[in-house]
């Protein structure tokens, strides 16, 4: 039997993030405390030995067609301190370009007009009975033990829909193994952008992600529900098998991890939602903007620069020259 679409799956592979390799030109320094810091000059006061070569590529294209350059950077939406600074590659592209293209500009959105939006599309409202009256009791039962591995409470998820509880326990895992949202490549490059004044695009609208789940239906939610806690104590396995893919900066093993998640992502109408469809609105809305931005720099979930139909694989076949730095 086919297993069910998982969100959990797909949120991993968005949010989760690992240290990121050492740079030939990063220096490990000692901060006043004596504890480990790294950066990209030599230490204050002391000489330091660079620390060894990384992996040769990351999850970073060049993409050039007509004379424009587009790079294409894998976000990860939580980190830790330790995957900066970041590459040398990378640094020196979003300096070369000209405009900064992201999903959605998190730092022009209001986040009092965002928690609306998203109680109103994920949370049932006040004279509802909650989420316990629209699972089975299984799934409840299954819900309420992972709840309590993450020390949450279940009375926060019976307030919110299948698909926003999904989002809930993997923002939960995440920080329960170390991440941080604040600390995410996107944010990182936002913040970045904003302090040299270098222009941001959104290729999204945080309207057209949240709607995406309002096209699931009960049933298709609480399958994805279903199989999301049953994944959820190979959370930590998965997490590390897509770490190490993405510290070698090996495409395929990360797009071999969530096809494996998936069974066949091709067959899975979730997938499709979540990650087809949309593949194919970004590679438009970069194509748009190349022709107006000789070098652009974007900036996308690692899972959309992946695997078939990805947005990589959408611009080879447009005619763009990739190549994976």
């Amino acid at each position: 039997m086919k297993r069910a679409p998982s969100i959990w799956g797909i949120a991993l592979a968005f949010l989760l993030a690992g240290a990121w390799p050492a740079q030939a030109d990063v220096h490990k320094c000692r901060d006043a405390s004596g504890h480990a810091a790294y950066q990209d000059a030599p230490c204050a006061g002391a000489a330091s030995a660079p620390q060894a070569a990384a992996a040769a590529k990351h999850i970073f294209w060049q993409a050039t067609s007509g004379g424009r350059t587009v790079y294409l950077f894998g976000s990860l939406h939580v980190g830790r301190p330790e995957m900066y600074p970041l590459p040398a590659e990378v640094m020196s592209a979003f300096r070369q370009s000209a405009r900064l293209a992201v999903e959605v500009n998190m730092l022009d959105v209001d986040s009092v007009e965002m928690m609306q939006e998203v109680a109103a599309l994920g949370m049932y409202p006040p004279d509802d009975e909650g989420l316990h009256a629209h699972i089975s009791a299984a799934h409840w039962q299954a819900l309420q033990r992972s709840a309590a591995q993450l020390d949450f409470p279940i009375a926060v998820l019976e307030r919110q829909k299948p698909w926003m509880v999904i989002m809930t326990l993997t923002a939960l895992a995440a920080q329960h193994w170390g991440y941080d949202e604040n600390l995410g490549i996107d944010m990182h490059l936002m913040q970045r952008a904003r302090e040299q004044g270098k222009p941001i695009v959104s290729l999204e609208s945080l309207d057209q992600q949240l709607r995406i789940f309002t096209q699931m239906s009960d049933e298709e939610q609480e399958a994805a529900l279903a199989e999301s806690l049953d994944e959820f104590d190979r959370g930590p396995e998965l997490f590390e098998r897509m770490v190490t893919a993405w510290r070698k900066g090996d495409a395929p093993g990360l797009a071999a991890v969530l096809a494996e998640m998936e069974q066949d992502p091709k067959d899975d109408r979730t997938y499709q939602l979540l990650i087809t469809d949309r593949n194919h609105g970004m590679a438009d809305k970069i194509q748009a903007l190349s022709r107006d931005n000789p070098v652009l720099f974007v900036v996308v979930g690692a899972g959309h620069l992946v695997g078939q139909e990805s947005v990589i694989d959408l611009l080879r076949k447009r005619g763009y020259r990739i190549r994976q730095m």
